[in-house]
């Protein structure tokens, strides 16, 4: 038994040494070559706000498009084509927000649920520290603030590169930004006047089939507040047979978002061409690495030294 123990001990530890070797040396490899490291996954990013920001500001459609022929070789040609088909299938007409969770990685946890329906704008009012300071207060823990949490994302597992995250202030900063761009309000709620997720054909939400629909989920413990309990145009929950009242997060997420896509309520393919574009320019920068990718756009292209 030692023996065979030996033997495996050394034939796992030289393959994972191995294998560690082997990526370092490729590594070197495309660094002696282009001058960068290239790196399919590149760095962490957390929304990718501020690159969105810099890319609608200061890059032309056209150099967007010529962004992407430079970047598309510093990428796998399964990633190149994989990020192309998400981008054509993604939708701008359903924004899925969420007001105060509680505990931030229920709230990563439904990113990637979001990314997996074609959603790319995620609404967000992040709890308050006071808040989490007396919530932990009470379980006798430590607070970690939202901020702290949203450096690793670890329970997104990755989807957050991919979709456009937008924080909020307040609940009433957030509904008046979503209600500007003409998108009806659909927030979940246990209390009376709400009506059952099966009933979702009703007329006023059909209505808006055709339209622009935000989907709101309040705090885990307390629910939504009463402002946006009073400023919603429709409010819904889901029907439980059990003894909980309430499924979790990220599960009622993904109920919910499953009964509107089976009604045709998350419509795919609404982006033109140069809002496509634009995503798969900046996916593409998230995959390599945003510091690999500004190296590659000065080294090929000088233009793009005043722009990233």
């Amino acid at each position: 038994r030692k023996i065979i123990m030996v033997l495996f001990l050394s034939y796992y530890l030289g393959g994972s040494i191995g294998l560690s070797v082997s990526r370092r040396c490729g590594q070197r490899m495309r660094i002696a070559r282009y001058g960068i490291e290239r790196w399919e996954y590149g760095d962490e990013f957390g929304s990718g706000e501020e690159e969105d920001i810099k890319l609608k500001r200061k890059m032309r459609p056209d150099e967007i498009e010529e962004g992407i022929q430079i970047l598309r070789e510093f990428a796998s040609e399964a990633r190149y084509e994989q990020i192309c088909s998400v981008a054509k299938g993604r939708t701008k007409n359903f924004v899925v927000g969420y007001e105060r969770p509680s505990n931030p990685n229920n709230f990563f946890a439904c990113l990637r649920t979001i990314d997996s329906f074609g959603i790319q704008n995620v609404a967000y009012v992040a709890d308050s520290q006071d808040f989490a300071t007396a919530r932990a207060k009470r379980r006798r823990s430590r607070a970690i603030s939202f901020e702290n949490r949203k450096l690793k994302m670890k329970s997104a597992l990755g989807s957050q590169k991919w979709l456009t995250i937008h924080e909020f202030v307040d609940t009433l900063d957030m509904l008046n930004n979503l209600k500007a761009k003409g998108y009806q309000i659909i927030a979940t709620d246990l209390q009376p006047g709400a009506q059952p997720i099966t009933e979702l054909h009703s007329p006023e939400v059909h209505a808006s089939r055709d339209n622009k629909i935000a989907l709101i989920f309040g705090n885990e413990e307390a629910g939504i507040s009463e402002q946006l309990r009073q400023l919603c145009d429709l409010r819904v929950f889901i029907p439980m047979r059990g003894f909980a009242e309430s499924f979790n997060l990220s599960v009622a997420t993904a109920a919910i978002l499953s009964r509107l896509d089976a009604l045709n309520f998350i419509p795919p393919q609404q982006l033109s061409i140069q809002e496509q574009n634009q995503l798969i320019f900046l996916w593409l920068s998230r995959s390599i690495g945003y510091k690999s990718t500004s190296a590659i756009l000065r080294r090929y292209h000088s233009s793009y030294s005043s722009l990233l």
